[in-house]
């Protein structure tokens, strides 16, 4: 009886053995699954937080991108001003400068040309015209200032060496001055092609302007007349 007792409870016991082992067994796969599901959800959260950093590096990238051409296209466009600026201002003095330059090449002394006597001279008289604005008005091209300093020897007619393309009713403004005065100086215009003068005035004393309207259309030279017996130095200037 001890013994078959002792039997089922050895039976029993070894029974009881084995189910804790098989449950150890099932605590250790779970505790073992546990863990690669654990490692697992790791490596897929290491994976998910890769692709976030990665996307959000691309986003940050293409925005300084995007933000640098931006920059640049601002950048561009102000040194684009700068340049039109520059060039403009460049064009605006140039332009300036030439108008002076023409203004100066524009001014020129006129030597006498010749002279001669005025009993040998053939002469025409012309009315004066006193100087105004309207005198000019209309007047088409570049016109230019011609400066005289002449000695003007007695009783001779003077031209300069500027020969002049005029076209008939073309206004000529002069002022002159000279020195000293003995008599009456005369000024006007020397046709080239006739070898004919033209005085539109003259007059005793010191200075004399005015304008003179040109006869006919010809080749001419300003002239300056002395009729005294003195000579006399002439300056001034007229413009055609």
């Amino acid at each position: 009886v001890l013994w078959n007792v002792a039997d089922q409870n050895v039976k029993s016991f070894s029974a009881f053995s084995d189910k804790r082992k098989q449950l150890e067994r099932r605590v250790d796969m779970l505790l073992i699954n546990g863990n690669l599901t654990s490692k697992k959800w790791v490596g897929l959260l290491a994976v998910v937080m890769t692709l976030v950093v990665a996307l959000l590096g691309a986003v940050v990238a293409a925005y300084a991108a995007s933000g640098g051409e931006v920059f640049t296209e601002k950048k561009d466009a102000s040194s684009s001003h700068e340049l039109v600026s520059t060039l403009a201002f460049d064009a605006e003095r140039q332009l300036t400068l030439g108008f002076d330059a023409e203004r100066q090449l524009n001014i020129t002394f006129d030597e006498i040309g010749g002279s001669v006597k005025i009993s040998d001279s053939k002469e025409v008289f012309l009315e004066a015209v006193p100087t105004t604005e309207s005198n000019t008005e209309g007047q088409v091209g570049i016109r230019a200032v011609y400066n005289i300093d002449w000695d003007v020897y007695a009783y001779e007619n003077a031209y300069g060496t500027s020969q002049l393309n005029m076209s008939q009713g073309s206004q000529i403004p002069y002022d002159i001055s000279w020195s000293p005065q003995p008599g009456v100086i005369r000024v006007g215009l020397y046709n080239r092609n006739t070898g004919t003068f033209y005085w539109a005035a003259s007059s005793t004393t010191s200075p004399l302007n005015g304008t003179i309207t040109v006869p006919a259309t010809g080749l001419y030279s300003f002239a300056v007349g002395n009729t005294t017996g003195t000579d006399v130095h002439v300056t001034g200037s007229f413009t055609y």
